[in-house]
């Protein structure tokens, strides 16, 4: 799982506002990306892409997942809809 390492050295050393994570990295397994993610950084929303039956709206969010936005749908619908997981993140966000 080299990206989901990468993406915890990241959110190790930088400042992360919100985590957009594709269905493949977030895995559908209690140690995909998606789990490891929320557990070591709950204070960090993670909002699933996917258009693909790998990760089941409904699980994600059971795991953790503060937000799902299906691929195929309208990319410039996606900044709308990761600032409405902002705004229910208490501290986390202001709007400009």
């Amino acid at each position: 799982m080299a990206g989901c390492s990468e993406l915890l050295s990241l959110l190790e050393e930088d400042a992360i506002d919100v985590v957009l994570l594709g269905d493949r990295l977030a895995g559908s397994e209690p140690d995909g990306c998606l789990d490891v993610v929320v557990k070591r950084f709950p204070e960090i929303p993670v909002v699933v892409a996917s258009g693909s039956p790998v990760v089941d709206p409904r699980d994600a969010l059971r795991r953790g997942a503060c937000g799902y936005i299906a691929h195929g749908g309208d990319l410039a619908a996606v900044p709308a809809a990761l600032r409405r997981v902002l705004a229910f993140t208490p501290g986390r966000y202001e709007e400009t």
